[in-house]
C-alpha cells in the first residue's frame, strides 16, 4: 500500500541522510552538472526537483549561479533550511502541481525524485509544461529503499519517456542517466 502524502512529507522531513555522498553518487552528480553546462548558458532558468537531499547546487561554480537563476524545489520543507547558499532561491511545495508559469524554465533536474513520488507521470506532465530539457536520473529496480514507491528497469525508463526526445543516455552504477528534450 502507497503512503499518503502526509506520510511522505513527514518521513522526507526527518530523513536527513542525503547529506553523506559516496564517491558513485558524486560521479552522477558530475554528469548532471556536465549536462547542465551543455544546455545551460548565461541567464538560463534552472529548476531542480527534490533538491534537498543531493548537494547538486552546493557543487556548480559561484560564477554559474551568480550568472543563472537557480530554484531548488522540494516537499520537505527541512530539506531546504540546512542549505547554506544565498544564490540558491529555495521553494517548497507539492511536486504534483508545480506552481511556475508554462515553459518557465530552460532546465528541469529530476534526480532521485521520480520513485518517491505517489503519481510518476502526472510529475512528468507537470514538468513537460514548465521546461524544454529535463535531465533525469532513476535508480535502477536493484537499489532498495523505504520510499521507493516505484522500481525503474530499462523497459520501464523506456515507457515513462516516450513523451521525450532522447538526447543522451547512459548506465552509471546502479542509476539510468538521461537528458531528455519535450516533443513539440
Amino acid at each position: 500500500m502507497l503512503p499518503t502524502r502526509k506520510e511522505l512529507k513527514e518521513y522526507y522531513e526527518k530523513d536527513i541522510l542525503w547529506s553523506v555522498l559516496p564517491s558513485i553518487y558524486q560521479e552522477k552528480l558530475y554528469f548532471i552538472i556536465k549536462g547542465i553546462f551543455k544546455y545551460c548558458k548565461d541567464d538560463s532558468k534552472i529548476l531542480d526537483i527534490g533538491s534537498g537531499g543531493n548537494d547538486l547546487e552546493l557543487m556548480l561554480p559561484t560564477k554559474f549561479k551568480e550568472n543563472n537563476l537557480f530554484i531548488a524545489f522540494d516537499l520537505a520543507k527541512s530539506h531546504l533550511t540546512f542549505r547554506r547558499d544565498s544564490l540558491i532561491e529555495m521553494i517548497q511545495g507539492d511536486w504534483d502541481s508545480l506552481p511556475f508559469k508554462e515553459k518557465a524554465f530552460d532546465l528541469v533536474v529530476l534526480s532521485d525524485c521520480l520513485e518517491h513520488t505517489l503519481e510518476p507521470a502526472k510529475l512528468l506532465k507537470e514538468i513537460n509544461r514548465i521546461t524544454k530539457i529535463l535531465i533525469l536520473t532513476v535508480p535502477n529496480e536493484d537499489i532498495v529503499y523505504p520510499y521507493h514507491l516505484h522500481k525503474f528497469n530499462f523497459e520501464k525508463v523506456g515507457k515513462i519517456t516516450k513523451d521525450y526526445n532522447i538526447l543522451n543516455k547512459r548506465i552509471i552504477y546502479h542509476w539510468f542517466y538521461l537528458e531528455l528534450e519535450v516533443k513539440k
